[in-house]
């Protein structure tokens, strides 16, 4: 029985033996980092966005939380507002306001995006119609134009 590891190993006519020092100075050998400046701009924006996005959920469903559990305790929604807000220090108002800036923020992007949503599909349909009508109607003048 032959093992094949005890033949003379044959390798391709371009291959190249280098060693492992060598290998630093061929791709993939050491590690490369290509960021430009239109990445990290890119990503600071992302991740803007999204902490505002984050931001302003939690302070929407935070506050509905809250104005769910004192409606449950017995207070009318304007109460339970004003108990919130009579409670605050200072600092707990402007906190609150900021918050309810973020939120604001959000409900923006929601409804923006809701909006852009609605809009696309009604223009996809509207163009489909459309090229469906002009199809009806090149078929009714080549149809016509046969009966002539």
């Amino acid at each position: 029985m032959e093992f094949t590891y005890q033949s003379t190993m044959q390798l391709p006519a371009s291959y190249a033996v280098l060693s492992e020092d060598e290998m630093v100075y061929t791709v993939g050998g050491a590690f490369e980092l290509n960021i430009n400046a239109q990445d990290v701009l890119n990503f600071t924006v992302n991740v803007g966005v999204n902490l505002v996005r984050m931001l302003g959920q939690a302070a929407i469903s935070n506050t509905i939380a809250g104005i769910i559990d004192m409606r449950n305790d017995g207070l009318t929604t304007m109460g339970a507002i004003e108990h919130y807000w009579g409670r605050q220090t200072p600092v707990g108002k402007t906190m609150t306001v900021v918050a309810a800036g973020f939120a604001g923020v959000y409900v923006y992007y929601w409804a923006r995006s809701a909006i852009e949503s609605f809009l696309s599909i009604y223009n996809d349909m509207r163009n489909i119609y459309n090229e469906s009508e002009a199809k009806n109607q090149a078929q009714a003048a080549g149809t016509a134009a046969l009966a002539a």
